[in-house]
């Protein structure tokens, strides 16, 4: 019965279902951890006067009390995606990542036999690793040839990798809690 819940059947449509960008900025909105303000009393070494410093940091995130159809409909559909990013990649994804990555910054050593090494034990350790597929995107490769101008060493792509591992992470658990709730009546549909 759970797995049933968790389809997103959109009967009509010719395909893929989509979300509007509205719709998308709504959900977002609901899955951000908001930030906590606090206040820290600092002293200017040179007057001796102590001001006050207001400093951020990541709050707890809670679920909304209560959510519209159209925005269940949306975490359902989000949730299926996030599922779906975080499926263990085939090795040939990673290796086409990692070839373009060789091809984006410059290598160290001129060998192609080393290359090919390299790519492969990269490719055996991230997978080891078990790095999902939707880390393997345009976006990391940009981050990572933005940081490094040579070929970056494993533990400088885990540096970019984990981070948004953790966030996806936290992303699916979010909506998997937004997709549990009951929706309340849109203030558009007439009661039933």
């Amino acid at each position: 019965m759970a797995g049933d819940r968790r389809r997103l059947t959109l009967v009509g449509t010719g395909g893929p279902p989509s979300l509007s960008a509205s719709a998308i900025a709504e959900l977002d909105k609901l899955l951000e951890t908001p930030l906590d303000f606090h206040t820290i009393g600092v002293k200017d070494p040179t007057t001796g006067e102590v001001r006050n410093e207001y400093h951020a940091r990541e709050g707890l995130w809670r679920a909304p009390e209560q959510l519209t159809t159209q925005q269940r409909q949306a975490a359902e559909l989000e949730f299926q995606r996030t599922i779906a990013a975080l499926e263990t990649p085939k090795p040939d994804v990673v290796v086409k990542w990692l070839t373009d990555l060789a091809l984006l910054t410059r290598t160290r050593d001129a060998g192609e036999d080393s290359a090919i090494v390299r790519c492969e034990a990269y490719c055996k350790m991230l997978m080891a690793r078990g790095f999902p597929v939707g880390l393997f995107t345009d976006a990391t490769l940009h981050e990572l040839v933005q940081r490094h101008r040579f070929f970056p060493s494993y533990a400088e792509i885990s540096d970019v990798l984990e981070p948004r591992y953790t966030r996806l992470q936290e992303r699916m658990v979010r909506l998997d809690t937004l997709t549990m709730f009951v929706p309340v009546q849109d203030p558009q549909e007439p009661p039933s």
